[in-house]
């Protein structure tokens, strides 16, 4: 019986295990060692528990998926903006930020709170979200007033831009004027402000405007072939566009000028 008193390693487990194979008398306390050996090496609980870490695992990289990458587009919105860019320039266009100036190129990305100057015999085209086309008439003066995931607003201090929109959902474009606030969709319109006298023009070549008098609140509509004249002591006066006006839209043609390729539609 002592070569069944030494220590049961995993060498001596396979011996005996052997001699049970070759069918050799292995006594019955011995049996009970190997069990309780076997039931201690048995893998089947670790197994488990390697599962329950594998599915805890997958469940806290899915909840990072689901709260902490939409946290950081919220902190930081810029990543996912619609591109905002210059597409033309014809002669002297010039941006200012805080106390910096300088011209305005094709290809450049425009920013919030930027205002774009445009002199005489000058203008540019901007895009933006690649479906959207904005022209600065000459002896402009536009500020980018706010420019956030899927808005942007235009303030025109002074002069006049024109735009052409298609309907396309996602990205909303706002004009402002010290007079009015013009939100429309898949339309071609021009605002206009003057200073001298003060005084906002709104013309709806094509589509539908909604339009807020500033600061009143008051909403008005305004239809394809009308305009709206806003001073600052005078009701709004909404009239038809003359045909000199509305003979230059049959000439207009949407298209993308430009298409950032990082920007997925």
């Amino acid at each position: 019986m002592n070569e069944w008193t030494k220590d049961f390693d995993d060498e001596k487990i396979f011996e005996i295990l052997s001699y049970k194979s070759l069918q050799r008398k292995v006594p019955d306390w011995v049996n009970v060692k190997i069990l309780e050996r076997i039931k201690v090496k048995s893998p089947g609980k670790k197994d488990k528990q390697s599962r329950s870490f594998l599915v805890r695992g997958l469940l806290v990289a899915l909840l990072t998926v689901i709260l902490i990458i939409p946290l950081i587009v919220i902190i930081n919105p810029i990543t996912s903006r619609k591109p905002l860019v210059i597409v033309e320039v014809m002669n002297d266009v010039t941006a200012r930020q805080n106390e910096s100036t300088f011209s305005l190129r094709p290809g450049d990305s425009l920013e919030e709170h930027q205002t774009i100057f445009t002199g005489d015999e000058s203008q540019c085209t901007i895009q933006y979200a690649n479906n959207k086309i904005l022209t600065v008439q000459e002896k402009s003066k536009i500020m980018i007033h706010e420019y956030t995931t899927h808005k942007v607003t235009f303030k025109v201090m002074t002069g006049k831009i024109i735009i052409k929109e298609e309907p396309v959902k996602g990205s909303t474009l706002y004009i402002e004027t010290p007079f009015a606030r013009v939100n429309a969709i898949g339309t071609h319109y021009s605002v206009e402000h003057a200073t001298n006298p003060d005084e906002t023009i709104i013309k709806a070549f094509e589509g539908t405007l909604r339009i807020e008098i500033i600061p009143s609140g008051e909403v008005h509509v305004l239809e394809e072939g009308q305009e709206i004249r806003i001073t600052k002591n005078n009701p709004p006066e909404i009239r038809k566009i003359l045909l000199s006006d509305i003979s230059g839209k049959t000439t207009w043609t949407a298209q993308v000028l430009y298409s950032n390729p990082e920007i997925k539609e």
